[in-house]
């Protein structure tokens, strides 16, 4: 099996832009080769002590150094590797200190005799390896000759030319709300780690477009500064923190507007109007002619309007707080068009909210998905009528009509937990009739009301609400997940479960005073609660987001 070693020299570790190459590159090797061992190590963790200079690794212990620490172990995962990535991001134009400590520690790899290999006086190599190595390193500037040294130094290091993945502009890897923009160079690394399993290099189209700027040199190079002056500490800040807030906020915008997607907008004229409400500033995207344009200040008119604080809005953005649940926990609320608020995500890249992917095959023989907990009733409907009196059509048929339909959905994979356990209800009840066991009429309900509920019941407390397999057919997009969506179904579900308790409790008692000519008024109650679910799965979450 194919072992990896995938060094990580960054001082943000596995969290860093360094890594998000890493990922991306791995993902395309992994799609090419499944059977590989792979070991990641962020050195920032490791105890790894600087090289001495004492030379007892060729003295006194030849081929091993002296010290004791993680590099021990290191040492011999580098010896074992097959491919060793080296990730570190550009210091000062070369390797991090981290790594270089790292480097340093390799001294035993070689013989101390002095030799000329080729054309240059070097120290033989005191183990046969025979690997394969990557760059990979990202630098804050927009020109690719900042990388000239660093590459330099691992052609040496190495033993010759290195197979490199060099990202300029590498600070904004980690801007979400940008990363609709650049995901054409992300897949690009992903091609280059597919091509590396292949052929062993990067191919000539892939370089030419990982050597490219990620952004407009210019637009770059304001997002930059802009983004310094939002970390910068502004409490030591002259202009006192009343004259910088009172602009932080607009800056920090600035970012988000650069983020816009035109292929979105379809034509939308909209404002989205946001307040901030520590930093007292109001700002206004204006959407017109698939553009956006950002003023600060308001004229009152808006599509849509967000208010929160400024640092709620940036962690939301920066994926560090889940927009869905900063909403349930009132951290910001909406005016307006609550529909478009639902669009942002899309219009201004990935960070506002978290991107849902969107729903396809939304029918099942021409029967929408939402549609068919209708059917898996049907059933449930014939066992109240019939199973205490007629097993055919009380307990066969129900059965034969759940088979059915997992037989259907099935070939779509798209059997939800509701339709299982009702089936496995029937079946059970089935092998009961079989066995001889009587069930008498109003108990045989009571039973089907009570297996109901509980079935419902346990869904949420399993933490998945039954009604979401169903509803979330009704959305544009994939909300599983999200937690106003999942929260909404938990309340629906649970009142559907405390309804079939009432009404086997309601049933049970009509039987017992010979008033079952009332026992229709039941399901009027589940047309009524049909009705509130409708009503309530639109207005729990508008509540939410009105605040």
């Amino acid at each position: 099996m194919e072992k990896i070693l995938i060094l990580n020299g960054s001082p943000r570790g596995l969290k860093g832009n360094t890594q998000i190459l890493v990922n991306h590159f791995m993902e395309g090797y992994k799609s090419v080769r499944d059977h590989v061992q792979v070991k990641q190590v962020a050195l920032t963790q490791m105890d790894i002590k600087p090289c001495t200079g004492c030379f007892g690794c060729w003295t006194k212990s030849p081929g091993a150094c002296v010290l004791k620490d993680d590099m021990e172990v290191l040492f011999k995962d580098y010896i074992d590797a097959d491919l060793v990535v080296w990730a570190t991001p550009l210091y000062h134009y070369g390797m991090t200190s981290i790594m270089k400590k790292f480097v340093e520690r390799t001294l035993p790899l070689s013989d101390p005799k002095i030799e000329k290999i080729g054309d240059k006086y070097t120290h033989p190599e005191r183990f046969d390896l025979n690997q394969k190595h990557v760059l990979i390193s990202n630098c804050g500037f927009p020109e690719m000759q900042n990388f000239n040294v660093i590459t330099k130094s691992f052609e040496r290091i190495t033993g010759g030319p290195i197979t490199s993945v060099l990202c300029v502009m590498g600070e904004i890897l980690s801007q979400k709300p940008l990363r609709s923009r650049f995901n054409w160079y992300l897949d690009a690394v992903k091609n280059a780690g597919s091509e590396v399993a292949t052929i062993k290099e990067i191919s000539e189209e892939t370089g030419e477009i990982l050597g490219k700027c990620l952004l407009p040199v210019e637009e770059f190079v304001d997002m930059a500064n802009i983004s310094w002056d939002i970390k910068d500490d502004h409490a030591n800040d002259p202009r006192g923190v009343e004259a910088v807030n009172g602009k932080k906020g607009f800056q920090f915008l600035k970012l988000m507007n650069y983020s816009f997607n035109p292929s979105a907008a379809n034509d939308l004229e909209v404002v989205l109007e946001m307040e901030f409400t520590d930093t007292q500033e109001v700002c206004q995207f204006h959407i017109r002619d698939n553009t956006s344009r950002l003023i600060e200040g308001s004229d009152g008119v808006y599509t849509t309007k967000i208010i929160t604080t400024y640092e709620t809005w940036l962690d939301i953005s920066e994926g560090r707080l889940d927009g869905a649940e900063a909403m349930l926990q009132g951290l910001y609320k909406v005016k307006g068009d609550l529909g478009f608020m639902m669009k942002l995500s899309q219009l201004y890249g990935e960070g506002v909210e978290e991107v849902h992917a969107p729903l396809e095959n939304k029918k099942i023989l021409g029967l929408a998905r939402s549609k068919w907990m209708g059917i898996t009733f049907i059933p449930w409907s014939l066992s109240w009528m019939f199973f205490g009196n007629n097993p055919l059509l009380g307990v066969w048929l129900p059965m034969l009509i759940m088979v059915g339909i997992l037989l259907i959905k099935g070939r779509e994979k798209a059997v939800t937990y509701f339709e299982q356990t009702s089936a496995l209800y029937f079946m059970v009840v089935g092998i009961m009739t079989l066995l001889g066991v009587a069930i008498p009429s109003s108990q045989a309900t009571l039973l089907n009301f009570f297996v109901l509920a509980c079935i419902w019941g346990f869904s949420v407390v399993s933490g998945n609400a039954l009604t979401s397999d169903y509803s979330l057919y009704d959305q544009e997009e994939d909300l599983r997940g999200n937690v106003i969506f999942d929260k909404t179904n938990d309340h629906l579900t649970l009142l559907w479960s405390g309804l079939f308790v009432m009404q086997g409790v309601f049933f049970y008692n009509l039987e017992a005073m010979n008033l079952n000519r009332f026992s229709p008024l039941l399901y009027v109650l589940l047309l009524a609660a049909g009705k509130f679910t409708q009503w309530y799965s639109r207005w729990y979450p508008e509540k939410i987001m009105r605040g």
